[in-house]
């Protein structure tokens, strides 16, 4: 069985995605501790508090579940496709990419996050700065 090397791509490399910025994260991520610093780098240029992945689990997450990425095959089969940005991340990420893009497609999104188990308090908090590392990597870099 395969294993993986850390937080990120499958095979490795930068992450890339929603939450990463259009560049991704210029390199590869070897464990949670780097996924940590690479996002709190960048909320502390805008004086944010540091967050802590410290009781987030990997999972395999595909991180792109946008209905152009689904198929149902003649024989009722589903097929996800573009599996770009698919990888290693805590699951409290592929809740925060779900809620950035309820605006291109809130009924889709929405049932979406119906099914996702709902974030605790401190997931919450992480949840109100998770998508601001993005942006300030793209303002800053």
């Amino acid at each position: 069985m395969a294993t993986h090397g850390g937080p990120g791509p499958v095979g490795g490399g930068a992450a890339h995605g929603y939450l990463w910025s259009e560049n991704g994260t210029g390199c590869a991520l070897r464990n949670i501790n780097d996924m940590e610093i690479w996002l709190n780098t960048r909320l502390a240029i805008i004086d944010q508090p540091r967050i802590s992945l410290t009781h987030q689990r990997l999972l395999m997450r595909h991180m792109d579940l946008a209905r152009r990425n689904i198929c149902v095959l003649s024989d009722s089969r589903i097929c996800f496709s573009d599996w770009a940005f698919a990888g290693f991340y805590p699951a409290i990420f592929e809740i925060q990419v779900f809620r950035d893009l309820c605006a291109k497609d809130s009924a889709w999104f929405d049932q979406l996050l119906y099914f996702l188990p709902k974030p605790n308090a401190d997931e919450e908090d992480l949840l109100q700065r998770l998508s601001l590392p993005a942006i300030i990597n793209d303002k800053f870099r």
